[in-house]
């Protein structure tokens, strides 16, 4: 399993990045992950092992400052496993030209099950299982307007 999540992880970064790198975008975010990967999600967010992090960039001139969060969405064989719309997040301020990372501490609470909507598996199933099914899946963060 732990193979499949790297070769995973690596794709979700190529994809990630290919979709953030168009200008249209005022908003950059790259995505990192360090190997090895279990599966569990939260693992990818244990403290003192920053395994994940993400940068944001904010690009649009026009914006001194910028209120935005993360989106989730998850994409495997038959599941999808996306940011619940009603989570509360607190907002993360971008300046303009300012790299801003977050790292394992500042991602776990979207990574936090009761922060995600399950489709193609149920969480009491991805419990049962410790993790998500073998498989290829695409991780990818967006960013959001806080409002």
């Amino acid at each position: 399993m732990n193979s499949r999540l790297t070769y995973l992880v690596a794709f979700c970064l190529l994809f990630c990045q290919a979709l953030t790198a168009q200008k249209a975008y005022p908003i950059n975010v790259v995505t990192q992950v360090a190997p090895p990967h279990s599966g569990l999600l939260s693992d990818m967010v244990a403290p003192g092992f920053n395994k994940l992090a993400v940068t944001m960039i904010l690009n649009d001139a026009n914006e001194v400052s910028y209120q935005t969060r993360l989106r989730l969405t998850i994409e495997g064989p038959g599941i999808l496993i996306q940011t619940n719309p009603n989570a509360i997040f607190s907002p993360i301020s971008l300046g303009y030209a300012v790299p801003k990372q977050l790292i394992s501490a500042d991602l776990a609470p979207y990574l936090d099950l009761n922060n995600l909507v399950f489709s193609g598996i149920t969480k009491q199933e991805y419990l049962e299982l410790g993790g998500l099914p073998d498989g290829l899946y695409n991780f990818c963060f967006e960013a959001v307007d806080f409002d």
